[in-house]
């Protein structure tokens, strides 16, 4: 897909965030999802909205929620940036693994995972 225009995309971004937040609360109460991109096709025709869930058993049921809602929250989003936009484009989903991939590469490399705490000693637990 060759990429549109970054600030159409971080508007987008932006307002899907406030659509989820805001207007989907209820369907989406306990998934916590996060939108971590999007791009768009030059002519606004389609538009590839990444997400990521904090419990990654989720991910699926995230995605096909959106999917499922895909033309409602494109009307939403469509009521908030009407005017700055000239065309809504066709929102599609998909999970983002990008945490995921850089945990295997992570452990493939035998560094430490980012995403866990390091243990913490205390000197006065060893007098």
């Amino acid at each position: 897909m060759i990429v549109g225009n970054p600030k159409v995309e971080r508007l987008i971004q932006q307002t899907i965030a406030d659509v989820f937040l805001y207007d989907l609360r209820d369907d989406l109460a306990n998934l916590m999802v996060s939108v971590t991109r999007v791009t768009v096709t030059p002519r606004l025709e389609k538009a590839v909205v990444y997400v990521s869930a904090a419990l990654l058993e989720n991910a699926d049921r995230l995605v096909a929620i959106l999917n499922q809602h895909r033309g409602r929250i494109r009307y939403l989003v469509g009521n908030r940036i009407r005017n700055k936009v000239r065309h809504i484009p066709e929102l599609h989903f998909v999970f983002d693994d990008t945490i995921l991939f850089q945990e295997r590469l992570d452990k493939l490399i035998g560094k430490p995972s980012k995403h866990q705490f390091p243990e913490h000693h205390s000197d006065e637990a060893d007098s």
